[in-house]
């Protein structure tokens, strides 16, 4: 069972017509992911009106891991859900749960070259 950590949107931000940004803030310091290292991603939960979980999916965070209270998502179109989420606005609740993943940068990788292209490009953002 996964623990969800509830997040209120504070912006939602079309960069193209078919991607979008979350920027997210924990609804309070208690209520906050764990810290997470670039490259890692979240399952994000659209909540009922009565919070109960309606659907989930996974997204790559995108902010850098120093700014703590913020998560950034960079979400492109699909299906459902990520439709769905378009329609998040300022003050909106949602469950974030993770992090997740191992493809993550270490120091001792200096000598490594990543490549990324279209939204596969968020995890690198990070």
């Amino acid at each position: 069972m996964l623990t969800f950590y509830r997040y209120k949107v504070k912006k939602n931000t079309a960069v193209t017509d078919d991607i979008f940004i979350l920027d997210l803030q924990a609804i309070s310091k208690a209520n906050r992911l764990p810290a997470f290292k670039p490259g890692q991603w979240v399952s994000v939960a659209i909540l009922n009106e009565d919070g109960t979980i309606w659907n989930r999916r996974p997204f790559s965070i995108c902010s850098s891991p120093k700014r703590k209270k913020k998560i950034q998502l960079a979400i492109k179109l699909h299906a459902d859900f990520t439709h769905r989420a378009q329609k998040l606005r300022k003050g909106d609740t949602i469950g974030l749960a993770g992090p997740f993943g191992h493809f993550v940068f270490e120091p001792r990788m200096h000598n490594t070259v990543m490549l990324a292209g279209g939204i596969g490009i968020a995890a690198c953002l990070s």
